[in-house]
């Protein structure tokens, strides 16, 4: 997403997949699940803060919300992988 806005579709699809409904992560990131629904939406957009929390919950790395498709945050690790390795 070229604008830093997360991609909804693939936070959703991270949500579905992690099998807890909206009203028990919203809990656990400290949020209401209608403001968690709004993210969903596309009428809210989560902070720095509030998108760490969700990744954290849902086991993923930041920059997976970010992807364009879901199935590219294995590309994602991949590629961190291989920055770390040069950086050695």
């Amino acid at each position: 997403m070229p604008d830093g806005t997360i991609n909804r579709t693939a936070l959703a699809e991270f949500i579905r997949l992690d099998g807890r409904s909206i009203r028990k992560l919203a809990k656990l990131v400290e949020v209401s699940p209608s403001y968690l629904a709004k993210i969903l939406r596309g009428d809210k957009a989560p902070s720095l803060a509030l998108a760490l929390r969700l990744s954290t919950q849902l086991g993923i790395k930041l920059g997976a919300f970010y992807a364009v498709d879901p199935s590219l945050s294995t590309q994602i690790d991949v590629l961190e992988s291989v920055e770390s390795t040069r950086a050695s």
